[in-house]
């Protein structure tokens, strides 16, 4: 494990607590730390670490001179980052109560290894030029620090760990100074870096004749002494206990807050009147005579084997791939910790991390800079669809005459429609702010269109549920993007047709790169319709962001709110709209749209009674939550709420719900990953399995999985059915009248779409029935539902109520973004509020910029890389390497020369 604090002051830090022997000082003698990194080196401190030039860091001076280090001086500047670096608890039980000196030595090796690993990625904030008010870092690769190791822990338990404690300092060659530490790169890589760590020690102990296996991203396990684990780990069954007690007390499970201040509240003191003997003998004391010789014999025996090497499995280059195929999914741009932790997560018998590390260094589609990484297939993705849409201007039909608009359109209507009606390019947009009437103004254009000869419009959504908005707007045969691109039926129909794309700003990169292709063969239109301030897709890239802002194509834009009556709220709108968040935030504050509850407890209770009381009154209402942590813990209060008003029935069926686990494709096809008793939840028909309902893994293969459907029908799952299934875990639900149910897949019998609202009218716990208002019933072997009481702000994008609520907790102070706050606070015709725990945490939250996720494009912009850079940053691999790339490299420089001879016609 890795984990750091921040030390602000620190002045007994060096003599209270590292030079000590963690918890007690009797008769010690002190623990001698020692100088680590090259910024040590740089300071001139080697060898063991001396109070005096500890000091004269923390008081952030040079120890040589005394002058001052970094600019800042005041009194809450960080002295200190304290990194723990801890070993697995079956090593530390073994070192500790083994007796064995030999896994302390290899411990103290893989954790100075690992450190000079994460030296790799210390870095200074960049602060010049463009990048003055940003967060933008560049990689210094050095630290000054202090390396301090202990093997207990505050509840007197065996654990090697180590303290690297490093200065706030950093020295950056490119402005020859000395500057503070940024230290969240490292932080960033930490799940990398503890990958390292632990593999250098599993591979030390299999040298001293253990046998380390089941290793995984919170450590390993050792042969022999994995039954002692639990005895040892006093720390965590007392957090277990804490947790366990506030759930009988509280009926729910305490948020990670609520657990800090039981563990904090719960320590015991520090016991500074024992020995290190004594500390051993209560340790011993705890194992049995037969533990105590079985522990004893296993030594011996270790000690007596011939040193063995770590066995690898796989190739590092297939290892690296699967990797990039991993985080590429969903990223155009990455850092590349998160590649070699990708990497090394995916294989757990991979231990050559180092070639591992190289490889991505060397790999030839890599464009890096300063630990950040980007492929070329991406930026040709991008550059690809830009193209198009620029070759694309003055090349189609127009429309039709704004004669045959109608007159009810407002004036910002009727000039957008006029825009796209004349338009004759290829791709047009259409941005409308939240709430203005796009589907308004796309019903007339389609209108116009037809009156003046054209063919009704092919209307596609990236969503079922955008696609089913679509719909209820009169876009009867509306269809979703990706059926299109793999539908030559749907693809010949758009022949010279218009395609329409609503809530395009949800399409991936890949998405658009299909559909202008597609749409060009067929010599049909593209009208792209969305918001780039609301939510982007799930796969990689912000596509529709990057036509409008690399392709120069004209943007139609409605900005009149018209979806809430007040003048008032349509105020609080256009202020989220402009991207005005911190003043929108203090408005709705005046206005008395805000309730601060204090806690979540509070903040969950009072949200889930308006709720209820909304529903009492038949006031139509939409509840939406960002975070799914949060949406479930709604549900509780919202039921119980509702089971207050005799909203909800006493009787109740339980039903078996899958929760999605949103693995990557990659993911799901490293079959260690799985768990016996884990769920495939099915998105497509397959010859054993209907979509919709669930088979669960009953056995792990070599090459897939067994699964056992619900009627016990047994199949095996491959690399082939990946596309077909999503991966989850299995939750029990307890259903009654009048309850809302979401539902997340298709069910054809039933007519079910994703997004669906579903209420309950009639529940029989004799038939197992649930019966639903339309005249449905959920179908025992559906699993793809969960109860719908509030939306995530992605599943409500699109959507519309009389009321809407927006609640935000503990978990919106820590990860809350711009645009879904945007989201949630624009669903609303009628009245709205917004619930919080804590005003300033949120507010905290909304003063970081949301720009979207970075494209590849943008990347090479930010870094000013040249064409000549990248293509030097793409050393020559070995030849079998070469040969294994070549048929991507060929395509890399073809599309390549497209876009320069493109250039050069532009220039």
């Amino acid at each position: 494990m890795i984990t750091v604090g921040v030390i602000r002051n620190g002045a007994t830090y060096l003599s209270q607590h590292l030079n000590k022997n963690d918890y007690w000082t009797e008769g010690e003698k002190e623990v001698q730390g020692e100088w680590i990194g090259h910024g040590a080196t740089l300071l001139g401190l080697e060898g063991g670490v001396q109070e005096k030039p500890f000091e004269a860091l923390r008081r952030n001076r040079d120890p040589r001179t005394g002058k001052r280090l970094t600019a800042r001086e005041d009194t809450q500047r960080v002295a200190f980052f304290d990194v723990q670096l801890s070993a697995p608890k079956d090593v530390s039980v073994l070192a500790m109560l083994g007796n064995d000196e030999r896994i302390d030595a290899a411990f103290r090796e893989a954790v100075k290894i690992a450190l000079e690993e994460m030296e790799r990625f210390a870095a200074v904030r960049e602060r010049r030029g463009d990048a003055r008010a940003s967060e933008a870092f560049r990689l210094t690769g050095n630290f000054a620090g202090a390396l301090f190791f202990h093997n207990t822990s505050r509840d007197l338990d065996p654990q090697l760990h180590a303290h690297a404690v490093f200065a706030n300092a950093t020295w950056d060659a490119e402005r020859g100074g000395w500057y503070a530490l940024q230290p969240a790169e490292m932080l960033r890589a930490s799940g990398y870096l503890r990958q390292v760590l632990y593999r250098e020690l599993a591979a030390r102990l299999r040298g001293l004749g253990y046998e380390p296996y089941d290793m995984n991203a919170n450590g390993f396990s050792i042969r022999g002494v994995e039954h002692l684990r639990e005895r040892f780990s006093k720390r965590t069954r007392r957090v277990q206990q804490l947790a366990d007690e506030f759930a009988q007390k509280k009926g729910r499970r305490p948020t990670n807050s609520e657990l800090r201040i039981l563990v904090r509240e719960s320590r015991a003191d520090k016991l500074t009147n024992v020995s290190t003997a004594e500390v051993r003998a209560r340790q011993r004391a705890e194992l049995s005579g037969e533990e105590a010789q079985a522990l004893a014999g296993l030594v011996t025996a270790a000690r007596g084997r011939a040193p063995r090497r770590q066995w690898s499995q796989g190739q590092t280059l297939a290892v690296l791939e699967a990797a990039l195929r991993h985080v590429y999914e969903r990223s155009s741009v990455v850092r590349e910790g998160e590649i070699l932790n990708a990497a090394l997560d995916l294989h757990p018998d991979f231990y050559r991390w180092r070639e591992l590390r190289q490889a991505l260094e060397q790999h030839p589609e890599a464009i890096r800079r300063d630990g950040e990484m980007s492929l070329r297939p991406i930026r040709l993705e991008e550059a690809a669809t830009v193209r198009r849409v620029m070759e694309g201007r003055n090349t189609r039909f127009p429309l039709g005459t704004a004669s045959h608009l109608p007159e009810r359109l407002t004036r910002g209507q009727l000039a957008a429609a006029r825009a796209l009606l004349a338009s004759k390019d290829f791709v047009s947009v259409l941005i409308g702010d939240a709430g203005t009437g796009k589907t308004t103004v796309l019903s007339a254009i389609e209108a116009a269109h037809r009156q003046a000869g054209g063919q009704p419009f092919l209307p596609l959504a990236p969503t079922t549920r955008a696609r089913e908005a679509l719909v209820s707007a009169g876009f009867e045969h509306a269809d979703t993007v990706q059926r299109f691109l793999v539908s030559e039926v749907l693809q010949a129909q758009s022949a010279r047709r218009v395609v329409l794309v609503d809530e395009a700003g949800l399409l991936s990169t890949q998405q658009l790169d299909g559909l202008t292709r597609l749409a060009g063969e067929q010599r049909a239109r593209l009208l792209l319709v969305g918001d780039t301030k609301q939510h982007y897709s799930v796969q990689r890239g912000d596509a529709l962001r990057n036509v409008i802002k690399h392709s120069g194509v004209p943007v139609v834009r409605l900005s009149e709110v018209l979806r809430q009556r007040g003048e008032t709220d349509r105020q609080f709108s256009r202020m989220l709209a402009s991207g005005e968040v911190m003043e929108a935030f203090h408005y709705a504050a005046r206005r008395g749209l805000i309730r601060e509850l204090g806690d979540d407890e509070a903040l969950f209770t009072q949200a889930a009674e308006h709720y209820a009381s909304n529903l009492a009154q038949r006031v139509e209402t939409l509840v939406v939550i960002p975070f799914w942590d949060e949406i479930e813990r709604f549900n509780v209060h919202a039921r119980a709420a509702l089971r207050r008003r005799g909203l909800l029935g006493e009787v109740e069926v339980v039903r078996e719900a899958v929760k999605p686990v949103g693995w990557s494709e990659e993911q799901k096809t490293h079959w260690d990953q799985y768990r016996i008793g884990d769920r495939l939840l099915f998105v497509r028909d397959t010859r054993f399995f209907k979509r919709g309902t669930a088979a669960e893994v009953t056995a792990i293969l070599p090459d897939g999985l067994q699964v056992t459907g619900a009627k016990g029908r047994f199949a095996k799952i491959t690399r082939k059915q990946r596309g077909t299934f999503d991966v989850g875990r299995p939750q029990m639900l307890p259903v009654a009248v009048g309850d809302r149910l979401l539902i997340r897949g298709r069910e054809d019998d039933q007519e079910f779409a994703n997004g669906d609202f579903k209420d309950v009218a009639q529940v029989d716990p004799v038939k197992n029935e649930i019966l639903l208002t339309d005249g449905t019933k959920l179908p025992a072997e559906f699993r793809a539902w969960t109860y719908g009481h509030a939306l995530t702000s992605y599943r409500s994008q699109g959507s519309t109520a009389e009321e809407s609520l927006l609640v935000l907790g503990e978990v919106a102070e820590r990860a809350l973004m711009r645009r879904q706050f945007y989201v949630g606070n624009t669903r609303y015709r009628g009245a709205h509020r917004i619930y919080v725990s804590h005003r300033e945490a949120i507010l905290n939250r909304l003063a970081h910029s949301d720009s979207g996720r970075e494209l590849a494009t943008e990347f090479i912009q930010r870094h000013r890389l040249t064409r000549a850079e990248q293509i030097a940053m793409r050393p020559l691999w070995r030849m079998g390497d070469r040969v294994r790339h070549i048929w991507r490299s060929v395509r890399a420089h073809v599309e390549e020369l497209r876009e320069a001879m493109h250039e050069r016609r532009e220039i």
